[in-house]
């Protein structure tokens, strides 16, 4: 038989068992796409074809670099065959802090380094710069002129924004997403530095900005607004600048200090403007309820996200959230709650004003027993879809009770099986159920498929069904509990 080294791309044969398979080459690299990259990494010590395929797909799943260290490795082993291989890089993600850096020669040859592989990278889409004004201190001009001349970008991602080196987003005219993350705690009205892609930006994130005038500029493709402000947000300039937008996120890191003595007057003034003035695409919003209950947005929208700020959880009124779910008056409702938020109790008057709500998400991060409390709350929402997510961050405490596990309490009280089945029977609109715990593990439940429900398994999708069936529904889940290592792995690949 022919060796893998010997053989061309017309195909690969492997045998066992005295049995031969001969696979053509592409089918075998389109399989392998599927793979983790931890699979690809074995897959390309087997052969130089396969070494060759897996470095493209290395190179254009995405590259994360964390330090000088992984820059230079990258940099080198990607010079070394230039012409094969920097037209694969579509998505690079580095890191340059000086508070790192022991050896200032190391430093300026890695700039000369990631200088020569940006300049030449003609493929590259995506851009992720942490410490940016570190960069830019350390490499100065050349490295401004090179961001610069990057100008078939479609993704920008910058964090600690400084005064130096804004230049450079005049010159990209074709961004799609940008993120910016300014260093100051309070950048104040900075859209004028991104008109150049005034028409061709679809998702805008702002972190630590205000909007306080409306500018001369009009963004009027932005589909998607994240912004996080220290001050409550005002719905002029938004609505002057995004005139198209169709969601609205507001990540609240810290809720104003005076709080609450102007929250009322924000909430008037910005009714007023959106009684003369609103947003027609409006869908999703998303944030906090002090902040959305200052925006004062009116509905309908189709989805509603409530979350809590980062720093400080203030106590509210139960007024302001009555006022935010019904004058929005979503049909999807998600809400991320802990168990030591002191709106806990505010939050389970839901029932009795979400009344539109069909597709009802939670996630719950429990550190104490509210459980009784939490399942009355479910118990009274007439929904006909419910995703649950849990993560208990007690060592003392499980989900639900298990014979196998008399060690910790139940913060539910319930099995799981006698949880679904009071949910079921209280709740009579109630179609699909689905529990996901802190494992990342998740079942799923139809309700319509069996009438005696809790008594036998007929209505246990499996995990293709419940996945299927929650696609179908447009149900997601919030995101990954458990933290994923292995999207760390292509990097350390570049240190080898």
């Amino acid at each position: 038989m022919m060796s893998t080294r010997q053989k061309s791309s017309a195909a690969f044969v492997c045998s066992g068992n005295n049995l031969e398979i001969s696979l053509n080459h592409d089918v075998l690299c389109t399989v392998t796409s599927f793979l983790q990259i931890a699979d690809v990494l074995s897959m390309m010590c087997t052969c130089r074809d396969l070494y060759a395929y897996g470095v493209v797909l290395l190179l254009s799943s995405g590259v994360h670099l964390e330090n000088c260290k992984m820059i230079g490795g990258f940099c080198r082993f990607v010079l070394n065959d230039g012409p094969s291989r920097l037209p694969a890089l579509r998505t690079l993600s580095f890191s340059i802090c000086r508070y790192y850096v022991q050896d200032t020669d190391d430093v300026g040859q890695c700039i000369s380094l990631l200088i020569e592989i940006l300049s030449q990278a003609s493929g590259l889409r995506a851009l992720s710069i942490s410490h940016y004004g570190d960069l830019v201190d350390l490499g100065g001009q050349q490295i401004i002129s090179c961001l610069s001349g990057l100008t078939e970008l479609n993704e920008l991602c910058v964090h600690d924004l400084d005064i130096k080196g804004r230049e450079i987003f005049q010159c990209m005219t074709k961004l799609t997403t940008l993120e910016v993350h300014f260093s100051t705690l309070e950048e104040l009205d900075p859209l004028s530095l991104f008109t150049g892609s005034s028409a061709s930006l679809r998702t805008v994130r702002l972190m630590r900005c205000c909007l306080h005038t409306p500018p001369n500029t009009q963004f009027s493709s932005v589909r998607l607004l994240q912004l996080d402000s220290n001050d409550y947000v005002e719905a002029d300039p938004l609505l002057e600048a995004f005139p198209n937008l169709q969601y609205l996120h507001l990540v609240t890191t810290q809720t104003p200090r005076d709080y609450p003595a102007r929250i009322q007057d924000h909430h008037d003034s910005n009714r007023e403007h959106q009684i003369r003035r609103s947003w027609p695409q409006l869908r999703g919003v998303k944030g906090d309820v002090v902040s959305l209950y200052a925006l004062a947005l009116s509905g309908p929208v189709r989805s509603l996200g409530i979350t809590s700020p980062y720093r400080s959880n203030p106590v509210f009124p139960v007024d302001y959230l009555r006022t935010v779910v019904s004058g929005l008056r979503p049909s999807h409702l998600s809400l991320e709650l802990d168990t030591i938020d002191p709106n806990c109790d505010i939050y389970c008057s839901l029932p009795s004003y979400a009344n539109e709500v069909t597709h009802f998400s939670l996630r719950l991060n429990a550190a104490n027993r509210e459980g009784i409390k939490l399942l009355t709350l479910l118990k009274s929402l007439s929904v006909v879809y419910m995703v649950l997510e849990l993560w208990i961050r007690s060592r003392t405490l499980r989900s639900f009770e298990s014979k196998g596990d008399r060690s910790r309490m139940p913060f539910f009280m319930l099995s799981e099986e006698n949880f679904v089945r009071e949910l079921a029977a209280s709740n009579p609109t109630l179609r699909f159920l689905t529990i996901r715990e802190g494992d990342g593990q998740a079942k799923y439940w139809d309700m319509l498929r069996s009438e005696g429900i809790g008594h036998d398994h007929d209505h246990i999708l499996n995990d293709s069904e419940g996945r299927q069936f929650m696609k179908r529904e447009g149900l997601k889940f919030f995101g990954s509990i458990i933290s994923e290592e292995y999207a760390r792995e292509a990097s350390r690949y570049w240190l080898a």
